[in-house]
């Protein structure tokens, strides 16, 4: 009567015989050399959608959804060749539980060599036009090290600035007005 359930089961190895391959990333059926020129296309498709999707301003806030889309494609039809990494990462997040590291070269440079290509790409289809800055939110206090955004520097808090004595909502409101008019001043995608 105290016997688990389960331990009626009869064992018929069933679950025993898959090995566990904790997904991880290696290639297809096809080879190497097939599983670079996956990850480099599939790294290139993306990284020309987000720079398509970012510099056109009536798209630029679908670019999760097309992401989202091309990874759901990627992971559907281009998994059986390359195992479908596209980020170092997730090759290494599956490779350091399960030691294996089958051709993890690929995973380290197709998708580097994939995003290089979509940037020369985009750039020759787009001849001459201005690349926006993808960052949403530009850290104030720094310069932007993709775009060059200047950042504005901290002046001392003195009766003629001061705006509150308690930070309150007030203050958060007229923060976000300097923010939004630095963002139009300084920022290309802002326009």
């Amino acid at each position: 009567m105290g016997r688990p359930l389960l331990s009626n089961i009869p064992d018929t190895r069933r679950h025993h015989d898959v090995p566990v391959r904790y997904v991880v990333t290696v290639p297809g059926k096809a080879g190497v050399t097939v599983a670079f020129l996956a990850e480099m296309i599939i790294a290139c498709g993306m990284m020309v959608m987000v720079l398509f999707m970012t510099n056109t301003p009536k798209l630029a806030r679908f670019t999760g959804l097309f992401g989202g889309t091309l990874v759901f494609l990627y992971i559907t039809f281009e998994a059986p060749f390359s195992g479908m990494s596209i980020n170092p990462a997730r090759t290494v997040a599956s490779a350091v539980p399960s030691g294996v590291w089958t051709a993890a070269w690929i995973y380290f440079f197709a998708p580097i060599g994939g995003m290089l290509l979509a940037v020369e790409l985009y750039r020759g289809l787009r001849r001459g036009a201005r690349v926006a800055c993808a960052k949403w939110n530009h850290d104030m206090r720094h310069r932007c090290i993709f775009c060059g955004h200047p950042g504005v520097q901290r002046q001392p808090i003195t009766s003629s600035n001061k705006i509150s004595n308690v930070p309150g909502p007030q203050f958060r409101h007229r923060r976000q007005k300097v923010f939004i008019a630095l963002c139009h001043k300084f920022t290309p995608i802002c326009k």
